[in-house]
Protein backbone atom coordinates (compact mmCIF):
# COMPACT_ATOMS: atom_id res chain seq x y z
CA UNK A 1 0.00 0.00 0.00
CA UNK A 2 2.82 2.15 0.75
CA UNK A 3 4.59 2.12 -2.79
CA UNK A 4 1.05 2.48 -4.67
CA UNK A 5 0.42 5.67 -1.75
CA UNK A 6 4.19 6.74 -3.32
CA UNK A 7 3.36 5.79 -7.20
CA UNK A 8 0.28 8.27 -7.16
CA UNK A 9 1.64 10.67 -5.05
CA UNK A 10 4.77 10.99 -7.74
CA UNK A 11 1.97 11.02 -10.34
CA UNK A 12 0.33 13.71 -9.25
CA UNK A 13 3.45 15.82 -8.97
CA UNK A 14 4.63 14.34 -12.68
CA UNK A 15 0.92 16.23 -14.22
CA UNK A 16 1.42 19.42 -12.36
CA UNK A 17 4.88 19.49 -13.87
CA UNK A 18 3.25 18.48 -16.88
CA UNK A 19 0.44 21.28 -17.19
CA UNK A 20 3.39 23.71 -15.88
CA UNK A 21 5.43 22.90 -19.15
CA UNK A 22 2.76 22.97 -21.47
CA UNK A 23 2.04 26.73 -20.35
CA UNK A 24 5.74 27.53 -20.16
CA UNK A 25 5.63 25.81 -24.02
CA UNK A 26 2.59 27.92 -25.23
CA UNK A 27 5.22 31.28 -24.48
CA UNK A 28 8.22 30.13 -26.00
CA UNK A 29 7.12 27.72 -29.12
CA UNK A 30 9.45 27.91 -31.98
CA UNK A 31 7.31 25.71 -34.29
CA UNK A 32 3.62 25.16 -34.06
CA UNK A 33 1.84 25.38 -30.47
CA UNK A 34 -0.17 22.72 -28.93
CA UNK A 35 -3.67 23.10 -30.98
CA UNK A 36 -2.07 23.18 -34.26
CA UNK A 37 -0.36 19.83 -33.53
CA UNK A 38 -3.72 18.48 -32.06
CA UNK A 39 -5.33 19.52 -35.06
CA UNK A 40 -3.05 18.25 -37.47
CA UNK A 41 -2.69 14.91 -35.90
CA UNK A 42 -6.18 14.53 -35.86
CA UNK A 43 -6.98 15.52 -39.17
CA UNK A 44 -4.68 13.11 -40.24
CA UNK A 45 -6.40 10.02 -37.46
CA UNK A 46 -10.11 11.17 -39.19
CA UNK A 47 -9.13 9.65 -42.71
CA UNK A 48 -7.79 6.55 -41.65
CA UNK A 49 -9.55 3.24 -42.70
CA UNK A 50 -12.08 2.29 -39.94
CA UNK A 51 -10.78 -0.58 -39.23
CA UNK A 52 -7.08 1.28 -37.63
CA UNK A 53 -9.45 3.50 -36.31
CA UNK A 54 -11.46 1.08 -34.33
CA UNK A 55 -7.92 -0.03 -33.02
CA UNK A 56 -6.65 2.87 -31.85
CA UNK A 57 -9.98 4.18 -30.33
CA UNK A 58 -9.85 0.56 -28.10
CA UNK A 59 -8.69 1.72 -24.54
CA UNK A 60 -5.29 2.79 -23.02
CA UNK A 61 -3.71 3.06 -18.83
CA UNK A 62 -1.32 5.84 -20.11
CA UNK A 63 1.41 5.47 -16.93
CA UNK A 64 1.47 9.59 -16.85
CA UNK A 65 -2.45 9.91 -16.35
CA UNK A 66 -4.17 9.79 -13.64
CA UNK A 67 -7.38 9.25 -15.01
CA UNK A 68 -7.25 6.13 -16.05
CA UNK A 69 -7.48 4.41 -19.56
CA UNK A 70 -8.56 6.28 -21.79
CA UNK A 71 -8.55 5.60 -25.99
CA UNK A 72 -5.46 5.11 -27.87
CA UNK A 73 -6.51 8.41 -30.44
CA UNK A 74 -7.02 10.77 -27.58
CA UNK A 75 -3.25 10.09 -26.44
CA UNK A 76 -2.41 10.24 -30.10
CA UNK A 77 -3.55 13.42 -30.94
CA UNK A 78 -3.28 15.41 -27.76
CA UNK A 79 -0.52 17.74 -27.34
CA UNK A 80 0.04 17.17 -24.07
CA UNK A 81 0.32 13.51 -24.34
CA UNK A 82 1.69 11.47 -27.41
CA UNK A 83 1.83 14.52 -29.96
CA UNK A 84 4.06 16.69 -27.96
CA UNK A 85 6.56 13.85 -27.09
CA UNK A 86 10.06 15.61 -28.50
CA UNK A 87 9.10 18.80 -26.86
CA UNK A 88 8.14 16.67 -23.60
CA UNK A 89 11.65 14.98 -23.87
CA UNK A 90 13.73 18.05 -23.75
CA UNK A 91 11.48 19.94 -20.98
CA UNK A 92 9.29 17.86 -19.61
CA UNK A 93 9.34 15.70 -16.07
CA UNK A 94 12.50 13.65 -16.06
CA UNK A 95 10.57 10.22 -15.51
CA UNK A 96 8.11 11.06 -18.95
CA UNK A 97 11.10 11.79 -20.72
CA UNK A 98 13.06 8.54 -20.26
CA UNK A 99 9.84 7.26 -21.07
CA UNK A 100 9.35 9.22 -24.36
CA UNK A 101 12.92 8.20 -25.12
CA UNK A 102 11.81 4.93 -25.83
CA UNK A 103 9.54 5.84 -28.62
CA UNK A 104 11.85 8.40 -30.30
CA UNK A 105 14.81 8.14 -32.70
CA UNK A 106 18.49 9.66 -31.96
CA UNK A 107 21.63 9.78 -33.43
CA UNK A 108 24.91 10.62 -31.57
CA UNK A 109 28.15 12.66 -33.17
CA UNK A 110 28.89 10.21 -35.21
CA UNK A 111 25.42 10.12 -36.70
CA UNK A 112 24.94 6.59 -35.71
CA UNK A 113 22.05 5.74 -33.92
CA UNK A 114 22.00 6.06 -29.85
CA UNK A 115 19.39 5.97 -27.01
CA UNK A 116 18.18 9.51 -26.53
CA UNK A 117 19.29 11.30 -23.30
CA UNK A 118 17.11 13.47 -21.53
CA UNK A 119 18.51 17.01 -21.00
CA UNK A 120 17.96 16.79 -17.10
CA UNK A 121 19.73 13.41 -17.29
CA UNK A 122 23.35 15.15 -19.07
CA UNK A 123 22.01 15.21 -22.60
CA UNK A 124 25.36 15.09 -24.85
CA UNK A 125 25.82 17.94 -26.94
CA UNK A 126 26.30 16.68 -30.23
CA UNK A 127 23.42 14.19 -29.81
CA UNK A 128 20.46 15.07 -32.03
CA UNK A 129 17.00 13.40 -31.35
CA UNK A 130 14.53 13.45 -34.45
CA UNK A 131 13.20 16.80 -34.30
CA UNK A 132 14.65 19.77 -35.79
CA UNK A 133 16.41 19.11 -38.92
CA UNK A 134 18.83 22.06 -38.72
CA UNK A 135 21.75 20.33 -40.87
CA UNK A 136 22.38 21.00 -44.64
CA UNK A 137 19.95 19.71 -46.86
CA UNK A 138 21.62 16.76 -47.87
CA UNK A 139 22.57 15.60 -44.32
CA UNK A 140 18.96 16.24 -43.18
CA UNK A 141 17.65 14.16 -46.10
CA UNK A 142 19.43 11.26 -44.75
CA UNK A 143 18.65 11.85 -41.35
CA UNK A 144 15.27 12.05 -42.10
CA UNK A 145 15.72 8.65 -44.12
CA UNK A 146 17.29 6.81 -41.34
CA UNK A 147 14.90 7.71 -39.07
CA UNK A 148 11.71 7.14 -40.85
CA UNK A 149 13.43 3.63 -41.10
CA UNK A 150 13.42 3.25 -37.69
CA UNK A 151 10.31 4.45 -36.98
CA UNK A 152 8.28 2.52 -40.08
CA UNK A 153 9.96 -0.74 -38.52
CA UNK A 154 8.87 -0.08 -34.93
CA UNK A 155 5.44 0.82 -35.93
CA UNK A 156 4.95 -2.51 -38.10
CA UNK A 157 6.77 -4.87 -35.34
CA UNK A 158 4.18 -2.87 -32.74
CA UNK A 159 0.92 -3.61 -35.04
CA UNK A 160 2.38 -7.02 -35.47
CA UNK A 161 3.09 -7.98 -31.81
CA UNK A 162 -0.71 -6.76 -30.96
CA UNK A 163 0.49 -3.71 -29.35
CA UNK A 164 -1.42 -1.10 -30.99
CA UNK A 165 -0.86 1.57 -28.31
CA UNK A 166 2.74 1.42 -29.11
CA UNK A 167 2.25 1.95 -32.62
CA UNK A 168 0.50 4.99 -32.35
CA UNK A 169 2.90 6.68 -30.24
CA UNK A 170 6.20 5.91 -32.21
CA UNK A 171 3.65 7.43 -34.87
CA UNK A 172 3.01 10.42 -32.87
CA UNK A 173 6.32 10.95 -31.74
CA UNK A 174 7.49 10.80 -35.55
CA UNK A 175 4.52 12.82 -36.83
CA UNK A 176 5.53 15.95 -33.95
CA UNK A 177 8.64 16.24 -36.59
CA UNK A 178 6.49 16.14 -39.86
CA UNK A 179 4.51 18.42 -38.38
CA UNK A 180 7.21 20.95 -37.20
CA UNK A 181 8.48 20.92 -40.68
CA UNK A 182 5.80 23.02 -42.00
CA UNK A 183 6.16 25.80 -39.41
CA UNK A 184 6.80 29.21 -40.29
CA UNK A 185 9.70 29.03 -37.96
CA UNK A 186 11.20 25.06 -38.60
CA UNK A 187 10.62 25.03 -42.54
CA UNK A 188 13.80 27.57 -42.58
CA UNK A 189 16.19 24.83 -40.30
CA UNK A 190 18.81 23.96 -42.77
CA UNK A 191 18.25 27.15 -44.15
CA UNK A 192 19.46 29.53 -41.77
CA UNK A 193 21.53 31.62 -44.46
CA UNK A 194 18.46 32.06 -46.70
CA UNK A 195 16.06 33.55 -43.88
CA UNK A 196 19.28 36.02 -42.68
CA UNK A 197 19.08 37.12 -46.64
CA UNK A 198 15.51 37.21 -46.67
CA UNK A 199 15.40 38.94 -43.31
CA UNK A 200 18.05 41.60 -44.59
CA UNK A 201 15.96 42.24 -47.31
CA UNK A 202 13.14 43.20 -45.57
CA UNK A 203 15.23 44.67 -42.86
CA UNK A 204 13.24 48.34 -43.61
CA UNK A 205 9.69 46.39 -42.42
CA UNK A 206 11.64 45.72 -38.89
CA UNK A 207 12.76 42.20 -39.89
CA UNK A 208 15.85 42.81 -38.59
CA UNK A 209 15.38 45.18 -35.12
CA UNK A 210 17.01 43.77 -32.33
CA UNK A 211 13.95 44.45 -30.40
CA UNK A 212 11.80 42.01 -32.89
CA UNK A 213 14.13 39.56 -32.83
CA UNK A 214 14.84 36.43 -30.75
CA UNK A 215 16.38 36.74 -27.90
CA UNK A 216 17.09 40.44 -28.98
CA UNK A 217 19.64 38.51 -31.48
CA UNK A 218 19.27 39.89 -35.22
CA UNK A 219 21.35 36.96 -36.28
CA UNK A 220 18.67 34.56 -34.98
CA UNK A 221 15.19 34.48 -35.95
CA UNK A 222 12.80 37.58 -36.67
CA UNK A 223 9.77 37.94 -34.49
CA UNK A 224 8.43 37.84 -37.83
CA UNK A 225 8.07 34.07 -37.75
CA UNK A 226 6.36 33.71 -34.12
CA UNK A 227 2.60 33.95 -35.56
CA UNK A 228 -0.25 33.20 -33.41
CA UNK A 229 -1.87 30.11 -35.37
CA UNK A 230 -4.06 29.24 -32.63
CA UNK A 231 -6.93 29.55 -34.66
CA UNK A 232 -6.02 27.45 -37.44
CA UNK A 233 -8.25 25.01 -38.77
CA UNK A 234 -6.65 21.73 -40.64
CA UNK A 235 -9.42 20.16 -42.57
CA UNK A 236 -8.20 16.62 -45.03
CA UNK A 237 -11.32 14.86 -44.90
CA UNK A 238 -11.39 14.66 -49.05
CA UNK A 239 -7.69 12.89 -48.21
CA UNK A 240 -7.53 9.17 -48.73
CA UNK A 241 -4.48 8.24 -47.38
CA UNK A 242 -1.46 6.39 -49.56
CA UNK A 243 1.07 3.89 -49.22
CA UNK A 244 4.77 5.31 -49.05
CA UNK A 245 6.10 1.84 -50.49
CA UNK A 246 5.96 -1.79 -50.18
CA UNK A 247 8.41 -1.64 -48.04
CA UNK A 248 10.02 -0.54 -45.29
CA UNK A 249 12.79 1.16 -47.02
CA UNK A 250 10.32 2.34 -50.02
CA UNK A 251 8.51 4.56 -47.38
CA UNK A 252 11.45 5.26 -45.79
CA UNK A 253 12.96 6.86 -49.10
CA UNK A 254 9.66 8.08 -49.96
CA UNK A 255 8.70 9.88 -46.58
CA UNK A 256 12.04 11.43 -46.55
CA UNK A 257 11.02 13.10 -50.16
CA UNK A 258 8.03 14.17 -48.99
CA UNK A 259 9.19 15.64 -46.12
CA UNK A 260 11.99 17.67 -48.22
CA UNK A 261 8.77 18.89 -50.51
CA UNK A 262 7.09 19.95 -47.71
CA UNK A 263 9.85 22.36 -46.60
CA UNK A 264 10.37 23.70 -50.11
CA UNK A 265 6.96 24.55 -50.40
CA UNK A 266 6.17 26.39 -47.20
CA UNK A 267 9.50 28.38 -47.81
CA UNK A 268 7.81 28.77 -50.87
CA UNK A 269 4.73 29.80 -49.08
CA UNK A 270 6.65 32.01 -46.36
CA UNK A 271 8.64 33.90 -48.82
CA UNK A 272 5.74 35.20 -51.13
CA UNK A 273 4.23 38.48 -51.33
CA UNK A 274 1.03 37.27 -53.09
CA UNK A 275 0.70 34.82 -50.07
CA UNK A 276 2.07 34.24 -46.55
CA UNK A 277 4.74 37.57 -46.69
CA UNK A 278 2.16 40.28 -48.20
CA UNK A 279 -0.42 39.14 -45.60
CA UNK A 280 1.74 38.89 -42.48
CA UNK A 281 3.35 42.51 -43.23
CA UNK A 282 0.13 43.72 -43.09
CA UNK A 283 -0.27 42.19 -39.48
CA UNK A 284 1.26 43.55 -35.91
CA UNK A 285 3.50 40.92 -36.22
CA UNK A 286 5.80 42.23 -33.37
CA UNK A 287 3.05 41.56 -31.13
CA UNK A 288 2.44 37.87 -32.89
CA UNK A 289 -0.77 38.94 -34.67
CA UNK A 290 -2.21 36.92 -37.67
CA UNK A 291 -4.79 37.54 -39.83
CA UNK A 292 -7.34 35.45 -41.15
CA UNK A 293 -5.39 35.70 -44.49
CA UNK A 294 -2.66 34.93 -42.58
CA UNK A 295 -3.50 32.28 -40.95
CA UNK A 296 -5.12 30.55 -44.30
CA UNK A 297 -1.85 30.63 -45.58
CA UNK A 298 -0.61 29.01 -42.33
CA UNK A 299 -3.63 26.56 -43.13
CA UNK A 300 -2.28 25.53 -46.00
CA UNK A 301 1.39 24.23 -45.23
CA UNK A 302 -0.59 22.34 -41.39
CA UNK A 303 -2.91 20.31 -44.41
CA UNK A 304 0.72 19.48 -46.46
CA UNK A 305 2.42 18.02 -42.84
CA UNK A 306 -1.34 16.07 -42.39
CA UNK A 307 -1.41 14.09 -45.25
CA UNK A 308 1.88 13.12 -44.75
CA UNK A 309 1.23 12.13 -41.06
CA UNK A 310 -2.19 10.13 -42.72
CA UNK A 311 0.22 8.83 -45.12
CA UNK A 312 2.41 7.17 -42.54
CA UNK A 313 -0.22 5.77 -40.24
CA UNK A 314 -1.58 3.99 -43.04
CA UNK A 315 1.44 2.59 -44.16
CA UNK A 316 2.55 1.50 -40.78
CA UNK A 317 -0.64 -0.17 -40.62
CA UNK A 318 -0.84 -1.96 -44.23
CA UNK A 319 3.21 -2.90 -44.28
CA UNK A 320 2.19 -5.53 -41.18
CA UNK A 321 0.01 -7.69 -43.36
CA UNK A 322 1.65 -9.67 -46.25
CA UNK A 323 1.28 -7.58 -49.92
CA UNK A 324 -1.20 -10.17 -51.06
CA UNK A 325 -3.91 -8.72 -48.03
CA UNK A 326 -3.03 -5.48 -48.11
Amino acid sequence: MLRIKHNKLRLSKSVALITTTILTLATTVLGWADKPHSRISQAAFDCQPQELRQLWSSPHKYPFDPRGPHPIAEYLVAYKWWSGNPDFFMSGPLDRARHIGNFLYAENKNAQQCKPTPPGAGKPAHEWIYHYFVFDPDKNFARAQRGARWYFQQMVDAFKDNRPADAAQFAATLAHAVEDRSSPVHAWDGYSSQREAFETKHADQGLQDPNKSFRNNPKSWSLFWFNTDESIHVDISDYKPKMLGTTIDEAAAAFAKRLQEITDASRANLADPDRFLGAHLKDDWPNRSSSPKTTSYMEQMAKNSARLVADVFYTAYRLQSPPSQR
